[in-house]
């Protein structure tokens, strides 16, 4: 696990080359959880509002934690770094730290100058190398909009506790108008399947 930038550095920095190839040889993946904006950061985009408490919480949990997540994840596909290490799995969660919403425009955007540069279509490494957990967000469109995008496979069911009720999520994912077969997959399938964990 990761949180947000390290020495204000993404992940797809070539200082990171080691550990991404280590991942990528014993086929374990990384997760990138949020972290608070750096002070540069806060100067920029979230002071000046009056209250330090609300730039805190519009640059942490309320926006700007997911948004630089999602930077990151965009940056690992644009920079080719999935393509030098084809079995780096990347794990996130808040239900895709919006990655989903941008699924098409950024597909469609960046993919008109990226193609000539990245081994396969930007909507593919999505699908392909990116994961992500439902933590925090129990809520019904943003799974379907997950679904429609990032397809059942690559979901997982994750709550977020002290945070978020565990109690919650569950009485959500049960309650979900979903398949057996696909509910199966996001509460526990998919996840045995990224972790190498056998039935038990």
């Amino acid at each position: 696990m990761s949180y947000g930038p390290i020495g204000g550095r993404f992940l797809d920095h070539a200082d990171f080359a080691l550990l991404l190839a280590r991942a990528d040889s014993l086929g374990v993946p990384i997760y990138i959880h949020p972290n608070w904006p750096s002070p540069q950061a806060v100067e920029v985009w979230y002071d000046g509002l009056g209250d330090k408490l609300v730039g805190k919480i519009l640059g942490g949990p309320g926006y700007g934690w997911h948004q630089e997540v999602a930077l990151q994840c965009l940056r690992l596909i644009a920079s080719g770094t999935f393509d030098r290490f084809p079995r780096l799995q990347i794990v996130v969660g808040h239900m895709g730290e919006g990655l989903p919403f941008w699924y098409w425009r950024v597909g469609e955007d960046l993919d008109r100058i990226a193609k000539k540069k990245l081994r396969k279509p930007v909507q593919r490494y999505f699908r392909e190398d990116l994961w992500i957990t439902t933590s925090d967000f129990f809520r019904d469109g943003v799974l379907a909009l997950a679904l429609a995008t990032l397809g059942e496979d690559r979901i997982m069911f994750s709550v977020g506790y002290p945070v978020a009720s565990a109690k919650a999520g569950a009485g959500w994912i049960r309650a979900a108008d979903l398949p057996q077969a696909t509910k199966e997959n996001i509460a526990h399938g998919n996840a045995r399947r990224l972790l190498g964990i056998g039935s038990a």
